[in-house]
């Protein structure tokens, strides 16, 4: 009785051992074929994990614009994939920009972060011949002065106005923010004194401003600030602002004699440094006080940004882009080498455009210098037909740059779609 009790017990064992045998071959055989097909075909990281015990690697991808579509190795990037230590072909795509691919190679126990930006499909067209005084509104629409036909014109849903008749000699022309009147300053034969006025875009009524002389626009978009143009006014008093409808208020100004044939004038945006261009380079004046702050000579083409307190950028004598703050004394570093006329400011940033013409590397090509990062990036190359660009205007939105080329043909440069 007891040999069969052992028996039965034997073959119970025998019973249940021979199914684990086979299971544990089938785990074996599973676990080699997974990794001769890790090892051959490259799963992806996030199915595979080190077993070392340390901390496996990591790869966080951001991408401009925010909405591209990123792959690793051709499949569908996730944020939370585990890399394996290895070499991976990032893609990244969007509609309206350039596709492109960036080889990365992961290392052991790392966590790092890839920024990549697309490059827009750049569209360019010409928009008026014998053009100049370049500008925008704040809904977007680009407004210009055709010489020829002596009007001020408006571009807007891929069309031009009629336009508005402005008169005389134009010297310059100002845009307010929204659109409805343009600050013009002309003058009648040889008469440089000139005036300022104001043109109705809807309809064409001119009315006389109570000053003159170069002007500026402030940042509420409703006080102009300028220079008198003339010697009829107290020299020790020549800048002055308007309220459009007030009366004009006259400012002083340390060494007045500086502003004596001035081309250009600018207010920053808080309204407490005036810089204007002269004859002999930029001069920087503090409003509240009339006490000039700097000087800089033989500078050109001065630029008010934000960075994120005022600072002043300008083209020097030996082409070198420069900037300067009240926080550093005004002391003056270069930002580039090589940069030619013109340069703008990008909206409420603390960015420059400029451009660099060559004929032979296709054209004319905008770049960005960020004066918080000292950082460059590429805008757009225009054509070659578009030749080497003379005046620039950056819409409010900073997805469109217009130019005037050295044959006086305006260009719309659309960078982002």
């Amino acid at each position: 009785m007891r040999n069969k009790r052992s028996l039965s017990l034997r073959s119970l064992v025998l019973q249940g051992l021979i199914p684990m045998l086979i299971l544990a071959v089938l785990l074996l055989i599973a676990f080699l074929g997974l990794a001769w097909f890790k090892d051959s075909l490259k799963l992806p990281g996030f199915l595979i994990h080190q077993s070392n015990g340390t901390t496996a690697s990591s790869l966080t991808i951001n991408v401009i614009p925010e909405d591209a579509t990123i792959s690793i190795n051709q499949r569908s990037y996730d944020p939370k994939n585990i890399l394996v230590p290895g070499d991976y072909v990032i893609g990244v795509s969007a509609d309206g920009y350039y596709a492109t691919e960036e080889n990365v190679h992961v290392h052991p126990n790392e966590r790092s972060q890839l920024t990549i930006r697309l490059m827009p499909i750049i569209s360019i067209q010409a928009i008026a011949e014998d053009a100049s005084a370049p500008g925008w509104d704040q809904q977007g629409e680009l407004l210009f002065l055709n010489r020829s036909q002596s009007k001020i014109q408006k571009w807007a849903s891929d069309a031009l106005s009629p336009g508005v008749d402005v008169v005389g000699e134009i010297y310059q022309v100002l845009y307010l923010p929204d659109g409805t009147n343009a600050i013009v300053l002309a003058g009648e034969g040889v008469d440089i004194a000139s005036k300022l006025y104001t043109v109705n875009l809807q309809t064409g009524e001119l009315a006389d401003l109570p000053v003159t002389g170069f002007a500026s626009l402030g940042q509420d978009g409703k006080t102009i600030w300028g220079i008198y143009g003339d010697s009829g006014n107290d020299p020790t008093r020549p800048a002055w602002s308007l309220q459009l409808g007030g009366s004009p208020k006259p400012y002083s100004l340390d060494n007045p004699q500086s502003v004596t044939n001035s081309s250009q004038l600018l207010v920053d945006t808080s309204g407490q440094w005036l810089a204007v261009e002269g004859g002999k380079g930029i001069a920087v004046w503090e409003i509240a006080s009339g006490k000039m702050v700097a000087t800089f000579e033989n500078a050109s083409t001065p630029v008010w940004i934000r960075n994120p307190q005022p600072g002043l950028a300008y083209l020097s004598s030996d082409d070198s882009l420069n900037f300067a703050q009240a926080a550093l004394n005004w002391s003056s570093i270069v930002l580039l080498a090589n940069i030619q006329n013109p340069i703008a400011g990008m909206p409420g940033g603390s960015e420059i455009v400029f451009c660099r013409y060559n004929p032979f590397a296709g054209g004319t090509s905008f770049w960005a210098v960020d004066t918080a990062t000292m950082g460059v990036r590429l805008l757009s190359e225009a054509k070659i037909e578009s030749g080497r660009a003379e005046q620039l205007a950056i819409s409010l939105d900073r997805k469109k740059i217009a130019f005037v080329n050295e044959n006086n043909v305006l260009y719309l440069v659309v960078l982002e779609p």
